[in-house]
């Protein structure tokens, strides 16, 4: 499932491969409260619908809850701004869609109150999320279920943009489609002014997928083959280093977890580039007899000077038969779904293909 920017939402990994495992859907003991998906090697289930999502359409959609983009956008009291000082320094935050995220929390950690979360995040530690290359910080919180990920100012202004858009459709996931996302539950601008100086940042706060689990290996994956490979030693490994790993180590996925990654990343992708967004990634990482996934890093616009670089790259280095990383929005859905199809390749059942043979009548 989850969490972001070359890791976010990442802890350690070695440099041993996982044996050849077949991996179906199940969800693990003990953490009814996770926002993530687990594809696992053999599925307690005795209905068609993965865990996860079964328990999340427990929790049905209210009327309440369908906004109108546009308004959210333009209306400024969905933004909270709050001031205090201790001493001689001042703290101000400024929370984007408070009451909109407010109600996305309440419906993928139901029974889990405010103060809770507050808690959390007031225990926080410096994080250094290997694979990410903007130089912006990370912080993880001490109990490991959230990652504050340091944004840039034209992040902000995309999220800013992009946040009705992904509320909504969050929300009518939780019981219409699947979904990979790895969940953004918050957006701010934080800081602090003394006589010795000031600070100023804005943050998202999202899931860390990789919650209750200590991942084996990780892997950042975004379909394409140019300049993806890193040292074997790295914590996050890249595209080609998968490649390299499955020619003797193959993952497999049994239909009803193959059907369900096809359809969360076709459904992603699609909104994803609706909204002109690129260079995402599917997070990977092997935990044990688990697989935890989630797409990551969707707040990178396909703004003017990609487009310029994509251009140059085309046209200057394209030659060499690889696509430049950077492509439009729909080419990189397209890229990114093809590629994720035939990283995890299908392995079949004894039901595979029933009634294939059967003939109705009209």
């Amino acid at each position: 499932h989850t969490s972001n920017n070359g890791a976010a939402g990442g802890v350690g990994a070695s440099s041993s491969r996982p044996s050849t495992k077949s991996y179906s859907s199940n969800h693990s003991e003990g953490t009814e409260d996770k926002v993530g998906y687990w594809l696992t090697v053999t599925s307690n289930s005795s209905s068609d619908t993965p865990p996860e999502l079964r328990h999340h359409n427990q929790h049905k959609r209210n009327k309440s809850t369908d906004w109108n983009d546009q308004e959210l956008i333009s209306n400024k009291a969905s933004h909270v701004e709050v001031e205090f000082s201790d001493g001689p320094t001042k703290f101000f935050c400024k929370f984007y869609f408070a009451a909109e995220f407010e109600r996305l929390r309440s419906m993928l950690m139901p029974g889990e109150a405010l103060q809770d979360f507050i808690h959390s995040l007031s225990y926080c530690n410096k994080w250094q999320a290997k694979g990410g290359k903007s130089g912006l910080s990370f912080n993880k919180t001490q109990d490991d279920r959230w990652v504050v990920k340091e944004m840039s100012r034209l992040e902000l202004q995309a999220l800013l943009m992009f946040m009705p858009s992904y509320i909504e459709y969050v929300s009518d996931s939780m019981n219409k489609r699947p979904t990979l996302l790895a969940k953004i539950v918050a957006a701010c601008t934080v800081g602090y002014s003394n006589v010795n100086g000031n600070l100023k940042q804005d943050v998202i706060i999202m899931e860390n997928i990789f919650y209750n689990c200590t991942p084996s290996l990780i892997y950042d994956l975004k379909g394409s083959n140019r300049n993806r490979l890193a040292e074997e030693t790295e914590e996050v490994l890249l595209d080609t280093n998968y490649l390299n790993h499955i020619v003797t180590d193959p993952i497999y996925l049994r239909p009803h977890c193959k059907t369900f990654l096809r359809e969360a990343v076709n459904c992603d992708t699609a909104f994803l580039a609706a909204q002109s967004i690129i260079d995402y990634s599917l997070l990977v990482g092997v935990c044990g007899d688990k697989l935890v996934v989630g797409i990551i890093d969707y707040i990178r616009k396909f703004t003017f000077d990609k487009k310029v670089e994509m251009i140059f790259k085309t046209n200057m280095i394209g030659s060499a038969g690889k696509m430049p990383t950077i492509v439009s929005p729909e080419m990189y859905r397209e890229r990114f779904y093809n590629q994720i199809e035939r990283y995890f390749p299908l392995v079949p059942d004894r039901w595979t293909g029933m009634g294939s043979d059967l003939q109705y009548n009209s």
